[in-house]
């Protein structure tokens, strides 16, 4: 596999771990479901790990194979229409991230609410809809 093949793999892979935390989100999924999504976003974003990655080889393949599965078998479970709703919201929500990513310092800063804007401006409404986010 190339590195571009592995991006590509990357990103998939991060988008399925987004739509399935708006899964878990929505009141059409069965409990069960629910918990089995919850965990494996919680070991996707833990850094324990139960074969720590330090071990040679066998260290990556929790990761590699095991997290892959679950997820496999999640999205099974889960109805097609539902899981459609929530990888476009997912979508949404990688296709902002990388706006935000991309946005100037300064702007990013104000977005996140790090930096408070100048006084005189705080009222200004182009200047607020940037603070909120909504450009």
């Amino acid at each position: 596999m190339t590195m571009k093949q592995w991006r590509q793999k990357a990103r998939e892979l991060k988008k399925e771990i987004y739509a399935l935390y708006y899964a878990c989100q929505d009141g059409r999924i069965p409990w069960y479901v629910k918990f089995l999504a919850s965990c494996a976003i919680a070991y996707a974003l833990s850094p324990i790990d139960l074969i720590p990655d330090f071990i040679p080889v066998l260290g990556l393949l929790d990761d590699l194979i095991l997290l892959p599965l679950a997820i496999t078998l999640i999205l099974k479970l889960i109805p097609t229409d539902i899981m459609d709703d929530c990888c476009r919201q997912a979508e949404t929500a990688l296709r902002c991230e990388a706006r935000d990513a991309s946005a100037s310092p300064v702007v990013a800063r104000r977005r996140s609410g790090l930096t408070p804007c100048p006084p005189g401006l705080s009222h200004h409404p182009k200047v607020n809809s940037i603070v909120r986010g909504r450009l």
